[in-house]
């Protein structure tokens, strides 16, 4: 009996996992892509300013903030929150979390120059140095193209209208939150679901 070579693709090729793809993660395969709340912080390891500006989120400090922070994959929504101040921003995560010494700024970022340059090497308002060599405790960072953002003093937020916003939580999903995410998309002017499709 001679060889079969299947050389057509064949009708359901579009739901497996693509030719040689088994070395990274993909959505849809390995996990589904999802709206994540992400509580920015403000103090000397995280500053608002410069996530914009760098195109990117930082957690850690502790296992469970790196834990959470990496929960995030390529292709993830993030709406951005300042305790205290409200919401400032909606972005795509572009890149997937890593410890601060090997972050690199992405193409999106607002300060061009810096483009693919190590974070750690800019000149930040925030210590993202402290623990560097710990990756337990150290910063952790993932890339974000922010779609929308604005400026803390400017925050989105209504008070007593019930919308998502624990304050220790770093990351979180808003999957069961449609009246905070009805009020982020009427605030920021975008369709959070198209945009997560």
């Amino acid at each position: 009996m001679g060889r079969l070579y299947n050389t057509a693709p064949g009708h359901f090729k579009k739901n497996f996992r693509p030719d040689n793809s088994l070395h990274r993660m993909l959505p849809d395969f390995d996990f589904s892509n999802q709206i994540h709340y992400f509580n920015v912080g403000h103090g000397p390891h995280r500053c608002w300013e410069d996530n914009v500006l760098y195109c990117y989120v930082s957690a850690g400090q502790g296992k469970r903030f790196r834990d959470a922070i990496r929960t995030l994959h390529i292709g993830d929504l993030i709406v951005a929150r300042v305790n205290g101040a409200g919401y400032v921003g909606v972005g795509r995560v572009v890149s997937d979390p890593v410890p601060a010494r090997r972050f690199l700024v992405p193409a999106c970022a607002t300060d061009r120059a810096a483009h693919a340059k190590p974070l750690v090497q800019l000149g930040l308002k925030t210590n993202i140095r402290g623990n560097i060599d710990d990756d337990e405790m150290c910063e952790w960072m993932a890339g974000v193209d922010w779609l929308k953002t604005t400026t803390r003093k400017k925050a989105h937020w209504r008070s007593k209208y019930g919308l998502y916003a624990p304050r220790g939580v770093t990351c979180g999903s808003l999957a069961d939150q449609s009246k905070t995410i009805k009020y982020l998309e009427q605030a920021f002017g975008v369709r959070l679901g198209d945009d997560l499709a």
